[in-house]
């Protein structure tokens, strides 16, 4: 079954870079179009732990996406696209 993909601005604000080329940001696009058909059953979806229970992490090249799944409106939220260092702050 097919979730929608819902994009939430993170607490600073920030969108990903401009800088960020064009390969980079087609690579995001597709992994959040497949994210939509199987959002936590990827071998490369890590559930979080601590205070980001309840959320999942997945890595794209230098990039974390981190998300989580609203399974009564089979809805995946992504909350922060970002370098490693920091989406976790």
């Amino acid at each position: 079954m097919r979730s929608d993909v819902s994009c939430c601005r993170s607490q600073t604000g920030r969108t990903l870079s401009p800088a960020a080329s064009r390969a980079q940001r087609e690579r995001l696009q597709s992994l959040l179009s497949d994210l939509a058909l199987e959002p936590v059953r990827r071998p490369d979806v890590n559930p979080m732990v601590g205070e980001w229970k309840g959320y999942y992490r997945i890595r794209v090249g230098d990039r974390r996406i981190i998300f989580w799944l609203d399974t009564q409106e089979m809805t995946v939220y992504v909350d922060h696209i970002g370098p490693r260092g920091d989406v976790y702050k």
